[in-house]
């Protein structure tokens, strides 16, 4: 008999996941909010990830002896929610919570001496003008629970606060939020996983954000620019971190900030894959290391130890493609064919205001593969002036 497995929440993100299950010879369920049409599985269910009483209907019925998800904090908060209750292997609920919710993060980890921003959790207006003056402006408003920078805003005075509180609680579905102090600095995110023995870091990268906004990045850079003595510091804080919310399965994903005096303040940590492709394409063209396979054999039950050289086979340069309004016309060139890890494009932008929209208004992204950063950069601002100028309309994708 087949090994039967259910993907919980997949889009295009997880399609990596969903197509190593099928090679591997898995019996595939998947749960979906994305196009059916895409997705090459057994049964596919459409079904919200945060529907756990949903999701629960599905699992009794299929009866699969594997549940996992690998890129989103609610799918992954379901996949807990499941493997915990009914005994198989997986992430606990303990580590999802916490990491599902950042006034959680902020009090457990408030417990050690890693640094971290001033904070308040608001669910009033009123409380929120009182934390900000506390705190002192500029400060961040951000959603208790929601992802991918939707809901945050950075207000300068009071005026631009009540736009900021009420553009967060329509994005939180607690309806509160936290009010932190900025931290300014130079931003990096530390990528590992936690296998059946120890967290093994992979990656640290460093960002530049659109002009238009200071919450959402432009470039990305796949290792990025650290001095070894800063990195082992982080690497050091991380596993900290890791300690004190109990993370003990899978993929991880933490974001600091280094403020002027070289210190590296905690801003928040989540036990699944990066975004956009970080853990199932970017880590595994770095390392060398099938990290989607290992999950999956670790959902599985398999005991799985890592071990990596600490050597990069190249770099990544991950590029957001500036929108251009409604309809976003353009092609991807076959000269680039070689360069290119992944990509996705939107047939239609969102976008409205960058500044509120946050993840939901980027309109398509490229990842690109190379010895040389400039050269990627380059070869990123050619592919964003075609994409822009020529009269073709490319939807979405992962491969030419």
């Amino acid at each position: 008999m087949k090994n039967k497995i259910m993907i919980i929440g997949v889009g295009w993100e997880q399609l990596p996941l969903l197509n190593k299950a099928i090679e591997m010879g898995l019996e595939t369920i998947v749960t979906t909010e994305w196009r059916k049409d895409k997705i090459n599985a057994d049964v596919i269910y459409e079904v919200n990830p945060r529907n756990l009483r949903k999701l629960e209907q599905i699992f009794l019925k299929e009866n699969p002896n594997i549940v996992i998800a690998d890129q989103c904090d609610y799918s992954m908060y379901a996949v807990a929610y499941l493997t915990d209750k009914y005994k198989l292997p997986g992430p606990g609920l303990y580590p999802l919570t916490v990491t599902n919710n950042k006034f959680l993060q902020r009090n457990l980890v408030g417990k050690t001496d890693i640094y971290q921003p001033k904070y308040k959790l608001c669910w009033n207006f009123s409380m929120t003008v009182e934390a900000a003056h506390k705190i002192g402006y500029p400060v961040i408003l951000k959603p208790l629970d929601n992802r991918g920078s939707v809901g945050i805003l950075i207000a300068n005075n009071e005026k631009e606060l009540e736009k900021s509180w009420f553009n967060a609680i329509s994005n939180c579905y607690s309806r509160k939020c936290l009010v932190e102090e900025v931290i300014k600095g130079e931003f990096i995110a530390v990528d590992g996983f936690v296998d059946s023995e120890k967290f093994l870091e992979f990656c640290i990268s460093t960002k530049e954000k659109y002009l238009e906004s200071s919450i959402l990045d432009k470039i990305l850079y796949f290792p990025g620019f650290i001095d070894d003595n800063k990195s082992q510091e982080a690497y050091k804080i991380t596993q900290k971190i890791i300690n004190t919310i109990k993370i003990n399965f899978g993929y991880i994903h933490a974001e600091y900030n280094i403020d002027k005096n070289n210190n590296i303040y905690f801003l928040e940590i989540a036990n699944r894959g990066g975004g956009i492709h970080i853990s199932n394409k970017i880590l595994p063209f770095l390392t060398g290391i099938d990290l989607t396979e290992k999950l999956l054999k670790m959902a599985m039950g398999e005991k799985v130890i890592l071990n990596w050289n600490k050597k990069y086979n190249s770099k990544v340069l991950m590029y957001f493609i500036n929108p251009i309004g409604n309809q976003f016309p353009g092609i991807i060139k076959e000269e680039y064919r070689n360069n290119i890890l992944a990509f996705w494009i939107k047939q239609k932008s969102l976008l409205k205001d960058i500044r509120t929209l946050g993840a939901l208004g980027r309109a398509g992204v490229i990842l690109l593969k190379g010895n040389d950063f400039e050269n990627l950069i380059e070869i990123a601002q050619k592919i964003e002036k075609d994409v822009k100028s020529t009269r073709v309309e490319y939807y979405w994708g992962n491969e030419l």
